[in-house]
């Protein structure tokens, strides 16, 4: 039927119809929906196979070593980055790495282990740097190999310990990988000096003296330990003269050891590199040997009164002069005749007594 403007009038169905229309296109939303699900996680499974890993990275990066995974060899590139094929298996099992890498002169590198990361697998490597052992005093003179022992190293980071003699290479620990929030990266191993010996006695402050190897230049990666070592300054002169004296100055050290060494014209000497400890000075030449205990500790100057033989025939003489001069002195003192009468007089007095009491008669007197 038209409606009064001529346009073509729709009819309206039954109720029931309506509802069926609602159905079917209900019904064909949850379809379309299911549909771009399907697509989507058709979409997502693709990539996830296609992010397999394919490469290996070496921390630190070293170019140019084989990897081979599963019989497929892959050469590093200058980063350090070794790409395989799809079908390799990469997994920390099938991974293997070569054991052992020279960096450079005096610089290595040592496999350590294959990390999961983030982004892939990880090969890394500890490094090790070749480093001459050398010793100085705190001023900077160099000390005698032949009275120095072994120099012991530890690291602190890794728990290794390293011994060597001056002027000895030795092979120390320069960096290793640590794992930090999903990913590795190289941390540089510091050193520190244990212990030092010098003449049977220590000469340095245990875990002090720090160093990283990493930092050492590389064209001459030498490691100074400053040992504590002192220089004592002595002046000796005669006791009661004052004048210098002495031809040696003997100095006993803490092991034993006896030194010597020449005094000036002035009376002077300088000893150098000693240890510290207890020490005894005597003075050679002039007298006799008497020691002087001394601790050397720091840098010091001495003074020495030193009794020579003249001091010793002085002393004797103004000895003997002394108890002549009082012996003389007694000779010469006279008796008077007061201390006479006091010696004598009580003696005849007792004397007279005892006469008295003899003669007298038995009875009494009359």
């Amino acid at each position: 039927m038209t409606n009064a403007t001529g346009g073509l009038a729709l009819s309206r169905g039954p109720g029931p119809a309506r509802g069926r229309h609602r159905e079917v296109v209900g019904s064909s939303h949850l379809l379309g929906c299911a549909a771009l699900l399907m697509v989507a996680l058709a979409g997502t499974a693709v990539p996830a196979a296609a992010q397999a890993p394919t490469t290996v990275q070496t921390v630190p990066r070293i170019p140019g070593i084989d990897i081979a995974v599963d019989g497929e060899v892959a050469r590093t590139d200058h980063q350090g980055l070794a790409q395989f094929s799809s079908a390799a298996r990469l997994t920390a099992d099938t991974i293997n790495v070569e054991p052992r890498v020279r960096l450079s002169q005096g610089r290595r590198a040592r496999f350590s282990r294959i990390r999961r990361t983030d982004t892939g697998y990880v090969a890394a490597f500890d490094v090790d740097v070749l480093v001459t052992v050398d010793a100085a005093t705190v001023g900077g003179d160099r000390i005698d190999p032949d009275r120095a022992s072994r120099v012991t190293l530890r690291s602190p980071l890794t728990g290794e310990w390293r011994d060597a003699r001056i002027g000895e290479q030795v092979w120390l620990h320069s960096s290793r990988v640590v794992a930090e929030l999903g990913t590795v990266r190289p941390r540089e191993v510091s050193w520190s000096v244990q212990r030092f010996e010098i003449d049977g006695r220590s000469v340095v402050s245990r875990g002090q003296q720090r160093f990283v190897p990493a930092e050492l230049p590389a064209d001459a990666r030498t490691v100074r330990v400053r040992a504590r070592l002192f220089a004592v300054d002595v002046t000796t002169s005669d006791a009661l003269l004052g004048s210098p004296t002495g031809t040696e100055l003997l100095l006993t050290h803490p092991d034993g050891q006896v030194s010597r060494h020449p005094l000036s014209s002035a009376g002077t000497a300088r000893v150098q590199d000693l240890v510290p400890g207890a020490y005894e000075l005597a003075v050679a030449g002039s007298g006799p040997l008497i020691a002087r205990p001394v601790t050397i500790s720091r840098d010091q100057q001495i003074d020495l009164d030193v009794y020579t033989w003249w001091d010793v025939a002085i002393a004797v003489g103004v000895a003997v002069l002394f108890f002549a001069g009082l012996a003389v002195l007694g000779r010469r003192r006279p008796v008077t005749r007061r201390t006479e009468e006091r010696i004598v007089e009580p003696a005849q007095a007792t004397r007279g007594r005892r006469d008295h009491l003899v003669d007298d008669p038995p009875g009494g007197r009359s």
